[in-house]
């Protein structure tokens, strides 16, 4: 059909006011994510937005590893249940920014849809990584594990089995390039 455009001026304004826009099509796009692995796309134009659809066979935890550092960049997911998260920044999502709050979702069976997507004017590149905790690299108690974290703004996540009533004492061994401002969560 035909859509018409109204630039209205405010009531109060007096004199001329000059202006710009332009109306731009959309090409948003969908399509299938594999939990586990690291999407890396860019948002070519204003107002696009990138849809990624997935499906849980069982409950799942999920977690979103945001590998960019932009504000400008927000995440949604919806699914059975509705709206699981509603534009959180790609700076809120983890890490340190996520403050006492947990970043893992916890999310029943159905189809989900993952949508990225800037505010204003802002377009670029993005990346990020939808892991399932269930498919978390096993550990051993008392066993050292040596490993690095590439990019450095991603995150690695490993698991454990424990006995009701067991301890453990976590100890950070070391550490090594960048500033590795590093998060750590149980």
């Amino acid at each position: 059909g035909t859509y018409t455009v109204l630039a209205e001026g405010a009531i109060g304004d007096t004199g001329t006011v000059g202006y710009s826009f332009d109306v731009a099509p959309i090409a948003d796009t969908t399509q299938t994510l594999t939990l586990g692995s690291a999407v890396n796309v860019t948002l070519a134009v204003p107002g696009e937005q990138d849809r990624y659809t997935f499906n849980l066979a069982a409950n799942a935890l999920l977690y979103f590893d945001a590998l960019t550092n932009n504000g400008s960049y927000q995440w949604s997911l919806s699914g059975p249940a509705g709206a699981a998260v509603s534009k959180l920044s790609f700076t809120s999502s983890d890490g340190f920014s996520t403050g006492s709050s947990n970043p893992v979702q916890a999310l029943p069976a159905g189809s989900y849809t993952l949508a990225v997507a800037a505010t204003g004017q802002f377009t670029g590149a993005y990346a990020f990584r939808l892991s399932d905790l269930a498919t978390a690299t096993a550990l051993t108690p008392g066993t050292a594990v040596s490993d690095a974290l590439n990019p450095a703004n991603s995150t690695n996540l490993y698991q454990f089995s424990a006995a009701a009533g067991q301890s453990f004492y976590f100890a950070r061994l070391s550490g090594s390039g960048g500033s590795f401002n590093d998060n750590w969560r149980l």
